[in-house]
């Protein structure tokens, strides 16, 4: 065997290992439960990422989510799929700083929105969780899209949900309103979102691509008020109006077209094009 033969097989031996510990793959997938909603108008569908060997349990991520996803309802989005992920990656990767997360994302083929569970960050400040949308990202546009969870977040269903308002509204606006879920603390009680911050959410994550809206003309029966003669309908685009998705009252002129309507039902009759 030559000289340069011995010297590739060296070279081979070293640079190996390396390459094995830097690897960085998904060894294990696991779908969780969504909860498809009669009365959404919205879809969201999430991709969890947590780590082998890392500190977060499948269970707790798995109950917070499912909690951030019912105080979601509230404003028409159902979390209708969530995958969550396992990764193998070096420990490095595991905790949340810009440059090292950037590098993540380059390497790891993510599907988005995305919320990542890890052990620790080095950003400054110390976030115990942190959304980075369009309109903050121009500086890491790898992370676009995306939700960081230290391990230990307190509240962590509302900062879940705390988190993925910001994604989807692409806003980091907070309120001062009592119990409001934006509030800039996070707490089990604050729980609520405005109308508006629901609309904000709703228009700009489908104008985003992060939310899957209801079909077109189709809309969903909210609530039935006979003795006013109203009823209101969630719907998506209605196309014979170009009016975008939102809720609306509507006046019924024969009270008893309203016996058979009620909460929940989906309705295609809106008017085509």
């Amino acid at each position: 065997m030559s000289a340069r033969a011995r010297l590739a097989i060296l070279l081979a031996c070293l640079v190996l290992p390396v390459h094995a510990e830097e690897e960085i793959r998904v060894v294990e997938t696991r779908m969780l439960p969504g909860a498809e909603s009669p009365t959404a108008s919205h879809r969201l569908r999430l991709s969890l990422y947590t780590f082998r060997g890392g500190r977060w349990s499948q269970e707790e991520i798995a109950a917070a989510v499912t909690e951030s996803g019912r105080l979601l309802a509230q404003c028409g989005v159902a979390l209708a799929r969530a995958q969550l992920h396992v990764v193998q990656a070096p420990r490095r990767f595991q905790v949340y700083a810009t440059p090292v997360s950037r590098e993540l994302l380059h390497r790891l083929p993510v599907r988005k929105p995305a919320i990542f569970f890890v052990d620790d960050t080095l950003n400054d400040p110390p976030f115990d969780a942190e959304a980075i949308g369009r309109a903050n990202a121009a500086s890491r546009p790898e992370l676009a899209d995306t939700v960081w969870v230290a391990h230990g977040a307190r509240d962590l269903p509302q900062a879940l949900a705390h988190e993925l308002v910001h994604l989807l509204s692409d806003s980091g606006a907070h309120s001062d309103a009592p119990e409001n879920l934006m509030r800039a603390e996070t707490s089990p009680r604050n729980t609520r979102l405005t109308r508006a911050q629901c609309e904000a959410m709703r228009s700009r994550g489908a104008e985003n691509g992060l939310l899957t809206v209801a079909a077109p003309n189709e809309g969903v029966v909210v609530s039935v008020d006979k003795s006013a003669r109203e009823i209101v309908i969630r719907h998506g685009r209605l196309n014979g109006f170009d009016m975008p998705p939102m809720t609306m009252a509507f006046e019924v002129a024969d009270v008893a077209l309203l016996g058979k309507a009620e909460a929940g039902i989906t309705s295609g009759s809106a008017p085509r094009s």
